[in-house]
């Protein structure tokens, strides 16, 4: 299990290692290495296992939450082997998350 603090350290959002560095690999094909994804990737390489999403600069912030919108219409999780409905879920809800914490962070 892994995790990634959204908002905050109380807005917490889970799932598999494999699945979130599958979901890491994809954005950096799209985006190549920029430094925040390799940070975070290096945080779960290292065993770390969790990052703080919500200490990211705000346009990076955006930039993940794009990435992961990508992620998400292009399918590429289906290569995990997780079944659809096992992982779509756990995608529209990281994606719930960004999208309310982009949105308050708009706001202040």
């Amino acid at each position: 299990m892994a995790v990634f603090a959204v908002r905050d350290e109380e807005d917490i959002w889970g799932a598999s290692a494999a699945l979130i560095r599958h979901l890491l690999n994809y954005s950096i094909g799209l985006v190549g290495h920029r430094p925040y994804i390799l940070q975070v990737k290096n945080m779960f390489d290292w065993g770390y296992n969790s990052f703080r999403l919500f200490e990211l600069p705000k346009a990076e912030f955006l930039e993940f939450a794009e990435l992961v919108d990508a992620y998400r219409k292009s399918g590429a999780y289906l290569d995990t082997g997780y079944l659809p409905s096992e992982v779509e879920p756990l995608i529209d809800n990281l994606l719930n998350r960004l999208r309310a914490a982009a949105h308050h962070r708009q706001l202040h």
